[in-house]
């Protein structure tokens, strides 16, 4: 039978390999950071900048391209990953949850209001960045999460063009900046 600390040992154990695995995967912030980015950059360019009828077409362009790298990625790093509580069972649960909340949203967002969609976007983008920090004991995703539930209250009282420069910060702030952060301790851990 495990002492008590033995199992705070495994535990800790466990939480060091999702870290690890984490910050290893910082390249899917940093691909999501982009490409949301990018997208809403581009769709505000879009809407003051030309005559284009349909400036929302490159999140339909974009996302799908960025969902199908992504799961490319995702099963090359499974193939070499090792199995543990937090990274492999947790966390692609907690996305996935997320990302079909998103889906339902984006999918029935013309029964809804488009400036209600965005606002309601960065309330679930902060629960799997909460939530991510708080497993994997990385504070900047858990600040990052705090910021885009401050800009959501403030995307509810801003108009539709203004929301698309609040998730273009919220990108910057929210997976590009701690995605780097990932990136970089991955190689401090590696060295």
């Amino acid at each position: 039978m495990n002492t008590a600390e033995e199992q705070l040992q495994l535990i800790e154990r466990m939480i060091k390999q999702s870290q690890q695995k984490i910050s290893d995967n910082g390249q899917f912030y940093l691909l999501w950071g982009w490409v949301a980015l990018s997208a809403s950059l581009i769709h505000y360019g879009l809407l003051h900048f030309t005559d284009f009828s349909m400036p929302y077409l490159v999140w339909i362009i974009l996302m799908p391209l960025a969902g199908i790298v992504s799961s490319i990625m995702g099963r090359k790093q499974s193939k070499k990953a090792e199995r543990t509580l937090y990274s492999d069972k947790v966390l692609p649960y907690l996305w996935a949850s997320c990302t079909i909340s998103m889906l339902i949203l984006i999918v029935l967002g013309y029964k809804l209001t488009w400036t209600l969609v965005y606002p309601l976007l960065l309330i679930i983008w902060a629960i799997g960045l909460f939530s991510s920090g708080a497993l994997i004991r990385f504070k900047p995703l858990m600040y990052a999460a705090a910021l885009n539930w401050i800009l959501a209250i403030f995307a509810f009282f801003v108009a539709f063009d203004v929301q698309l420069l609040l998730i273009a910060c919220s990108m910057l702030f929210s997976y590009l900046v701690p995605g780097y952060m990932l990136q970089a301790q991955a190689r401090r851990d590696a060295a």
